[in-house]
């Protein structure tokens, strides 16, 4: 396939190719995709695909169920594509469904698995002290209720605002800034010895 790189165009996202057939927007190719278009499909893969799985990595933590997270959802937007009216952005609408897969797989697992604090730091006792800290750090973002850890992830680590958030997850601004607020406070609980050094919380 073509590389394809990725332009802002007055707001919209345009995706330009050296095929000068794929240069068409994205309401364009959402259209192909309706219609079965197969190479459509695989340009909107293309674009999206590292985000997607950043995100699924990150609520995760592992790059087992992300992998498996990422192919069920893009196999939920393959079949959902035509039930998409553009009531929000094509992304907005990609990544509610791959965090709400996520969210689904992890709910479905048994196997999910806690490692407690102290544990952690025997484990790793003779690892440098900022690697420690974050190893712990990841670890307890996924011991984390599941929707403050969508939201912890997605305001703290991919940058989303909270309207876009809200969007994604399909709850309120409030509540999504109240969700943050609850995961911080449970994370400063959990790694309280250490807060000084985290300075992303």
């Amino acid at each position: 396939m073509n590389k394809i790189y990725i332009k802002i165009i007055d707001r919209k996202t345009k995706i330009l190719s050296r095929d000068p057939n794929l240069n068409i927007d994205s309401h364009q190719l959402i259209q192909r995709c309706k219609h079965g278009d197969i190479q459509a499909f695989k340009i909107i893969y293309e674009t999206h695909k590292t985000k997607i799985y950043n995100i699924a990595y990150r609520i995760h933590g592992n790059h087992e169920d992300a992998q498996d997270s990422v192919q069920d959802a893009f196999v939920l937007i393959f079949k959902k594509i035509k039930s998409f009216r553009g009531e929000s952005a094509l992304s907005t609408w990609f990544y509610r469904i791959v965090v709400n897969t996520c969210l689904n797989n992890i709910r479905k697992s048994k196997t999910q698995r806690e490692s407690s604090l102290s544990d952690l730091l025997e484990s790793k006792a003779n690892n440098d002290q900022n690697k420690s800290l974050q190893i712990i750090l990841e670890q307890e973002i996924q011991n984390l209720p599941t929707g403050y850890r969508a939201v912890f992830v997605l305001y703290e680590i991919e940058g989303f605002t909270h309207e876009e958030i809200g969007k994604i997850l399909k709850i309120s601004q409030g509540t999504s800034k109240s969700q943050l607020h609850r995961a911080k406070q449970l994370l400063r609980k959990r790694l309280s010895p250490y807060i000084e050094s985290l300075k992303m919380i």
